[in-house]
């Protein structure tokens, strides 16, 4: 496939596809959307660690439509800023993990399941991170309610081309989470909030753990358990490795994009100043190079953390051990309450070129 941009709904295999362009041209242009594209783990950790590879802008001609709100989160959020911003932006979100209290993962899937004996699985991991991040900071329970429906509509101002439909309710949802995230931070915080700039960093970090927490925290515990249902339907598994080694297996975010501010060679190759790349953090993961037998799913594989699936260098994700611990612990919860059965044998993909995340999970507790 010379589209290197495809669905994942569109692909039943993408591993194969991965592993095709390892074997045969890792560093690979795809002329029709004009990026390449680089899927050796040793190319992704290079540019993923260099300072001349920024993350892509947005588009400049969107930003005068954003209201105050949405545009103290874009300049904000530590994901979207290159250097020189980014470093006091990354702080700001170390300091904000700093104040996180442990969340009890049963008593998270209680308020979101409670009795049912059949639910859906995506569903509920569409919540449960966003709802463990807002527990952990203390924010109320009136607040989270309010909160909660708003992320995901949130998560479009990760975009870099929005439609005007698409702005118009980033900034409806942006006043409401700014308005409740700062009131919050006053309260709880206050010293986090004692300059401008800190309220303006702190404020949009903490909204900004809540949108990343979406996609790839829902992704994770659902490609995780799927991963558990099929090949220890029993649930006998050691949680913590087994989240690990689906990120490295069957990871919810697959690709990550940069824009190179200086030349780069790679494999005899040179790209240029200016040139879009595409991060095929899925197919690092599978290199044979880095991991003996990488199409096998093993739990106890000695370097699964080795994995790429939440970054390197500068933009390395700081909430990772947050998110693996949240997923293993939410899992071992989930199935210590029974066995559970899924419903739907045919999993279905969301129609989305980063991330490959189930469109539903249909389980049962059964006896």
């Amino acid at each position: 496939m010379d589209n290197v941009l495809f669905p994942q709904s569109d692909v039943a295999d993408p591993y194969t596809l991965y592993a095709q362009k390892r074997a045969t041209r890792p560093v690979f242009f795809d002329e029709r959307n004009g990026i390449w594209a680089l899927y050796r783990h040793a190319d992704c950790k290079r540019i993923l660690g260099t300072g001349s590879a920024h993350i892509p802008g947005q588009n400049a001609a969107l930003l005068p439509s954003f209201n105050e709100a949405a545009s103290m989160l874009l300049s904000g959020f530590a994901r979207l800023a290159n250097p020189p911003r980014h470093a006091n932006a990354r702080q700001a979100v170390m300091q904000l993990m700093a104040c996180m209290q442990a969340a009890d993962p049963a008593q998270l899937l209680a308020r979101l399941i409670g009795d049912r004996e059949e639910f859906d699985w995506v569903d509920i991991s569409k919540k449960l991170p966003a709802l463990a991040v807002l527990t952990a900071f203390g924010f109320s329970s009136a607040d989270i309610d309010t909160a909660l429906p708003n992320v995901e509509r949130m998560t479009k101002i990760m975009l870099p081309n929005k439609s005007p439909e698409q702005v118009q309710d980033i900034n409806a949802v942006a006043d409401v989470l700014v308005s409740l995230t700062e009131r919050h931070l006053a309260r709880a915080f206050p010293s986090l909030l004692d300059t401008a700039n800190a309220r303006h960093l702190h404020v949009s970090n903490l909204v900004g753990l809540l949108v990343q927490s979406y996609d790839a925290g829902r992704g994770s515990l659902s490609n995780a358990l799927l991963q558990a249902i099929r090949r220890e339907p029993e649930m006998q598994v050691d949680w913590e490795r087994h989240v690990v080694e689906t990120l490295r297996f069957d990871p919810p975010i697959q690709n990550t994009r940069r824009v190179l501010t200086e030349d780069v060679e790679l494999e005899g190759v040179l790209l240029s100043k200016g040139a879009a790349v595409l991060v095929v953090l899925a197919s690092a993961n599978r290199d044979e190079h880095v991991f003996e037998d990488a199409a096998r799913f093993d739990a106890a594989r000695a370097n699964n953390g080795e994995h790429l699936t939440f970054g390197s260098g500068m933009h390395s994700c700081v909430a990772h051990r947050f998110a693996t611990r949240l997923a293993a612990d939410a899992l071992a919860a989930l199935s210590s309450n029974g066995r559970l059965e899924l419903l739907e044998q045919d999993i279905h993909y969301e129609a989305m070129v980063n991330a490959r995340l189930p469109k539903r999970l249909r389980l049962r507790y059964s006896s």
